[in-house]
This record gives C-alpha cells, sequence and structure tokens, in this order.
C-alpha cells in the first residue's frame, strides 16, 4: 500500500492517470484494512470525485455517495471528515446543475449526520452546508426559508 501511495503522490497527476491510481489503491481496501490505510482510501476516492467535478459532475456525485455509502457509518474524525465533505461537495455539485432540491437534500444530510458533532471539522462542513442552504433557498425566491436558516447558522455558530 505504502508504495502505491508513494507512486501515486511522486508521478504526473494528468486525469487518466490519477482515476487509475485511484482505482487500484481502492481495489485493495477493505473493512478489515487498518484505519490510516481505510482514510487514505476514503481521501482517495474523494479526490477522484473532485478530478471529475467539473468534467462529468454525475460521475463525481456517485463517487461523493460511494464514500458515504463505504466510509459514513466509521466514527474515526478522519473518516468523517471525509464524509462530510463528500456531502458538501455533492451538494455545490448539484447546485451547480440547479438541482437545488437534491442540493439541499445534500446539505441536509450533511448536518443531520454531523450537526451535533463539537469538532472544529465537523461543525466548519455544517455551517458551510447551512450557508449554501440559504444561498439555494435565496436562488429559489423563497425568502422566508431563507431567513430561517440565516437564523439557525447564526444560532448556532454566532
Amino acid at each position: 500500500m505504502k508504495k502505491i501511495c508513494a507512486w501515486f503522490f511522486s508521478a504526473s497527476s494528468t486525469r487518466f492517470f490519477t482515476l487509475a491510481v485511484c482505482g487500484a489503491l481502492l481495489a485493495c481496501t477493505t473493512q478489515t484494512t487498518p484505519l490510516s490505510e481505510r482514510e487514505l482510501a476514503a481521501k482517495t476516492l474523494f479526490d477522484k470525485g473532485t478530478v471529475l467535478l467539473h468534467s462529468e459532475p454525475d460521475a463525481a456525485i456517485a463517487i461523493f455517495d460511494e464514500v458515504v455509502s463505504r466510509f459514513g457509518e466509521d466514527a474515526s474524525p478522519g473518516m468523517r471528515k471525509q464524509v462530510a465533505m463528500a456531502l458538501f461537495s455533492k451538494g455545490m455539485t448539484l447546485g451547480r446543475q440547479n438541482k437545488h432540491d437534491a442540493a439541499m437534500a445534500a446539505h441536509d444530510e450533511l448536518d443531520r449526520r454531523f450537526g451535533q458533532d463539537a469538532s472544529p471539522d465537523a461543525r466548519k462542513w455544517v455551517a458551510m452546508a447551512l450557508f449554501n442552504k440559504n444561498a439555494t433557498l435565496r436562488i429559489q425566491n423563497k425568502p422566508d426559508a431563507a431567513m430561517a436558516v440565516h437564523d439557525e447558522l447564526d444560532r448556532r455558530f454566532g
């Protein structure tokens, strides 16, 4: 695993190469893989989604969903961060596609999973998700709902 990672991070970052290495790394990661390697696999999968974000947004969304499904129940801080970032990125990508209800659902899922988490990483992602939900509601011309989200954001994060 360490050889694969060293090869990945030292090599060219062309899109094709990056996706191929991501696939190879993920193929050798299982539920019983040590945590640091699972965290690396979650990060690699998330990074694969970000590589595809602008050129293939639907594929990126599917990858963000895979991060959540594969690693969403893991309680370690590093894994929770990857899941939160995947949900946030999914919401952002859906918003860029004008799929506003689906974007807000992703942000709501992030809040549901991490809204009570006291860690700074989780709080950051929840606050950004609520901020984006507020913006989406304004785009949809729903000022009362947007104000309610704004008030919630202010109440929870000052």
